[in-house]
């Protein structure tokens, strides 16, 4: 309990700089890596940015309970799995309808993560 919450605070803590850092400069900073092509993308990285930190999230808190052999936890990816699938197959007319499904999809699975890991306590 007490390293996994440690560690997600770390991580949360390092991830704090580059999401200020989207946050600030989305356009000068898609710019600067990729290139003029991509500055009109910058309305659409913070969240890409914030669905990609409920994945990461999600995904150390699922190797946790993978470690100690515990799969339970499955359930709600496979759920999530899906209801992105279903979500991008309805809702994929403009980038922000993309972003807002994948956002909504990842931080509900970080949710019944979260939720799984403090109901169990790490034990499933």
């Amino acid at each position: 309990g007490r390293s996994l919450a440690g560690l997600t605070f770390a991580f949360l803590a390092l991830a704090a700089i580059p999401m200020l850092a989207f946050t600030l400069w989305p356009e000068q900073l898609l710019v600067l890596i990729y290139g003029d092509r991509f500055a009109a993308a910058a309305p659409w990285l913070i969240g890409h940015a914030l669905a990609s930190l409920a994945s990461f999230l999600s995904l150390m808190i699922a190797q946790a309970f993978a470690a100690v052999a515990r799969f339970r936890f499955l359930i709600g990816y496979a759920g999530g799995t899906v209801a992105l699938a279903l979500g991008l197959w309805l809702w994929h007319g403009t980038p922000a309808q993309v972003i807002d499904v994948t956002l909504a999809v990842k931080a509900g699975v970080l949710l019944l993560v979260c939720g799984w890991w403090g109901v169990t306590q790490g034990r499933d």
